[in-house]
Formats: C-alpha cells, sequence, structure tokens
C-alpha cells in the first residue's frame, strides 16, 4: 500500500502559461526554475541537441510537487 507520493513529471508546451495556471489558479508555488542542454542530457534523454526547461513547484503545505 502506497503512503507516500514523491514526484511527478509533466511535459508542457508551454511553461509560463502552465505555470500561471498552477501557481494562480491552483494556489501552489514555484520553487525552482531550471535550464539545462547538452551533450549528457541529449544522451540521457535520446534526443540530439536537446534543451530543456523545467519548473519545480511546491504544495499548498509546502511540500514539494516536481
Amino acid at each position: 500500500m502506497a503512503v507516500t507520493f514523491n514526484h511527478s513529471g509533466i511535459v508542457v508546451s508551454d511553461l509560463d502559461r502552465s505555470l500561471k495556471f498552477y501557481c494562480e489558479g491552483l494556489g501552489l508555488h514555484a520553487s525552482l526554475i531550471v535550464d539545462g542542454e547538452g551533450a549528457e542530457l541529449s544522451q540521457w534523454l535520446g534526443y540530439p541537441d536537446v534543451k530543456v526547461r523545467a519548473a519545480f513547484v511546491s504544495g499548498i503545505d509546502g511540500t514539494s510537487v516536481e
């Protein structure tokens, strides 16, 4: 029986618009926004020339909701 939920990821086409929905609409809080790229990331994800922008959001009670 699961008693905790660690994290989840959602791929979106517009991070800024999505953050507006999650933060203003649902009351979550952006705790970190990161950009990543490079050969290692491309190899790890299996796509050439990958550029990633990711946001980590926290729940209403301050718990991480990555």
